[in-house]
């Protein structure tokens, strides 16, 4: 493939990169690991402290929440289901309404900026059914509407997206907080130095061949990534990697899994459509099948002149794996709008959808059900 001498000059040069972004995306990925540490350790509301009386543990934790909201409780569902410490079960809720509750539920409504329309109708569902959610926000419609609720602060300032460490970091304390996982299992210093470790050699002063996200994203150059997870929690990430794509750079992505694209996606994919360019991540907790079918599928792929990309992970536990590979990702897809002359931080489409719907007046929906 013939890379583009324009974008990798500007990948190479660090104060190209930083006037290219003025919403600092760059500098908040350099703080992903501090933002983390500083939510896991933020002060919990009273009753939940270290020490506390204990709570009873749900049979089902139900996490509500749109976007990047959303994909917190996707790392920590991914996290639970393939670390085997976790004594429940966690089902994200993208939606209006609220699946038919159990006995032992509980609930927990995630919505940064507390506007998320979606979650302000969880809570009206939940008050009707008689379920106190606890909240994840900063403030907003979602704190003033539920005032008595038990209310996980988060820092202010961030786009959502960027405020996945500090959503993540108070899932994890609720999670702990239930008694759903050890803490012990968070590894949280190791976490943090990995992820310190980590965008050393992804941050913008390392040149473009010792830096593994601006070579991936001239390898990328103009294809779609295909981000194929080779393990169950990283499904997840592969998930926010693609949200990570198209609202940074401005691009369709698109997710797959292995051993599952062998099942429907490989068929096009054999006859050289692919939609993209495919990128592995999850192979240190992939099966031994699973790692055979990526090799016969990069065998496969080269005889059409096809190289899958991969993120690979890095660090001992789980958890510190599966964000090791978000942060390469994410800086992944920084590198790739920046270097094609993109700013990663506006999501201008969004913001209009959102003003649509606030301007529009849906018949089927009570006006105090309805939000800005």
């Amino acid at each position: 493939m013939t890379v583009n001498a324009d974008w990798r000059a500007r990948l190479a040069d660090p104060s190209a990169l930083a006037a290219a972004d003025p919403g600092g995306m760059l500098a908040r990925l350099a703080g992903f690991a501090a933002l983390l540490r500083d939510a896991r350790t933020l002060a919990l509301p009273a009753g939940w402290e270290p020490g506390a009386a204990t709570r009873p543990s749900p049979a089902r934790l139900l996490v509500g929440g749109m976007g990047g909201s959303a994909i917190a409780g996707e790392l920590l569902g991914g996290f639970y289901a393939a670390g085997g410490s976790a004594r429940a079960h966690l089902q994200l809720v993208r939606d209006y309404r609220l699946p038919p509750l159990r006995r032992g539920d509980a609930l927990v409504l995630c919505s940064y900026s507390g506007e998320t329309e979606e979650v302000l109708a969880l809570l009206d569902e939940a008050r009707r059914a008689g379920l106190e959610p606890l909240l994840v926000t900063v403030g907003g419609s979602l704190a003033a509407r539920a005032p008595g609720a038990v209310h996980f602060g988060l820092p202010a300032g961030h786009p959502p997206r960027a405020a996945l460490p500090a959503l993540l970091g108070r899932l994890l304390a609720i999670g702990a907080g239930l008694g759903l996982h050890d803490p012990a299992d968070e590894d949280l210093d190791g976490l943090v130095a990995a992820l310190d470790s980590r965008w050393t050699a992804l941050a913008p002063a390392r040149g473009v061949d010792d830096n593994p996200a601006k070579a991936m994203a001239l390898a990328l150059g103009e294809r779609r990534p295909v981000f194929c997870a080779m393990a169950q929690a990283f499904e997840a990430v592969a998930l926010r990697l693609r949200c990570q794509c198209e609202e940074n750079a401005k691009r369709s992505a698109s997710r797959r899994s292995l051993p599952e694209l062998h099942h429907n996606s490989w068929v096009p994919w054999a006859d050289g459509d692919l939609a993209g360019l495919p990128v592995w991540v999850g192979a240190a907790d992939a099966h031994p099948r699973v790692l055979l079918r990526r090799r016969l599928t990069d065998a496969l792929l080269a005889a059409r002149g096809v190289t899958p990309l991969e993120i690979p992970a890095t660090g001992g536990a789980l958890l510190t794996r599966m964000l090791t590979t978000v942060l390469a990702g994410d800086t992944l897809s920084v590198y790739h709008a920046l270097m094609r002359g993109v700013d990663p931080t506006p999501v201008t489409p969004l913001v209009a959808m959102k003003e649509r719907l606030a301007a529009s007046h849906d018949p089927a929906t009570p006006p105090d059900q309805e939000s800005a």
